[in-house]
C-alpha cells in the first residue's frame, strides 16, 4: 500500500469517497479538525494498492505533476455537477487502474511507463 495526503475543501470528501470506490482504495479524513479553518480544509489520506500509486506516479511525471495534485484534480472534477469529457476520461483511468490492480503486477517498471502511457491515452 501507498499513501498519499493532502489538503482538501470540506465539501469534496464525498466526491473523493466516490472516486476512490472507482480506484479501489481507501480515503481517510487524518484531522478532526480543518486544518485551514477559514477555508474548511482538511487533511485527507488515499491508501492505494502499489500498482495504482506507481502508475499515477509515473503518469503525473508526464504532466509534471505529483500524485497528490493529480488525485486533487481528479476529485475536483468528479465533484461537477455534469460530466465533462475530462471527467469521462478520469472515469477510464480509475476503471483501467482498478482492472489492472486485479489481473496482478509482477513489480517490472517497464509495465509501469506501459500503463502510464496507456493512461494517457484513455
Amino acid at each position: 500500500m501507498k499513501s498519499c495526503r493532502f489538503l482538501l475543501n470540506d465539501g469534496l470528501r464525498g466526491a473523493a469517497r466516490c472516486m476512490c470506490v472507482d480506484l479501489g482504495c481507501d480515503v481517510t479524513i487524518v484531522d478532526s479538525e480543518p486544518v485551514w479553518p477559514q477555508q474548511h480544509k482538511r487533511m485527507v489520506q488515499i491508501d492505494m494498492p502499489t500498482l495504482p500509486y506507481l502508475t499515477l506516479q509515473q503518469f503525473a511525471a508526464f504532466k509534471e505533476s505529483s500524485v497528490e495534485s493529480l488525485l486533487h484534480s481528479w476529485i475536483e472534477e468528479h465533484a461537477r455537477p455534469t460530466v465533462s469529457d475530462e471527467g469521462k476520461r478520469i472515469h477510464e483511468r480509475c476503471r483501467l487502474l482498478k482492472e489492472w490492480q486485479s489481473l496482478g503486477f509482477a513489480g517490472k517498471k517497464a509495465a509501469l511507463r506501459y500503463f502510464a502511457h496507456r493512461l494517457a491515452s484513455a
